[in-house]
């Protein structure tokens, strides 16, 4: 079994087309050192003061981990969507229309049940 780090490096060629100019992807911690990609700050395991990470770090991964957790609920539920299920027959409506239901009913679910706390002065933020 290959790091994902591994098969990162072995395929860059591959990703580095995808890049537009100074584009960058989130990723988990088995992609710390990769290029391209953003991961959080790992954790120290000698901290000699607290074993903590210094509070900027500390919420940068809640930011970090807050995002990336939001695109992958939507894309899991974009996923698990049964009308993903069938057989796609190519019309540009149904597709809109399909993302539209799946885009809404994330935003419900995301309100209704909150994962992670709010974090910044914004007015939109819950908690």
């Amino acid at each position: 079994m290959r790091a994902d780090s591994t098969i990162w490096h072995d395929t860059s060629q591959q990703h580095h087309q995808r890049f537009r100019p100074r584009e960058f992807w989130l990723a988990d911690l088995g992609y710390v050192g990769c290029i391209g990609l953003i991961t959080k700050y790992k954790r120290r395991r000698k901290n000699p003061v607290t074993g903590r990470l210094p509070r900027a770090s500390q919420y940068y991964n809640n930011v970090h981990e807050h995002v990336r957790n939001r695109v992958e609920n939507v894309v899991g539920q974009v996923k698990a969507h049964k009308i993903f299920k069938q057989t796609f027959t190519r019309k540009f409506e149904t597709l809109e229309a399909a993302l539209a239901v799946v885009g809404h009913v994330t935003a419900l679910q995301l309100r209704r049940y909150r994962r992670f706390r709010g974090y910044g002065p914004w007015s939109h933020r819950h908690g």
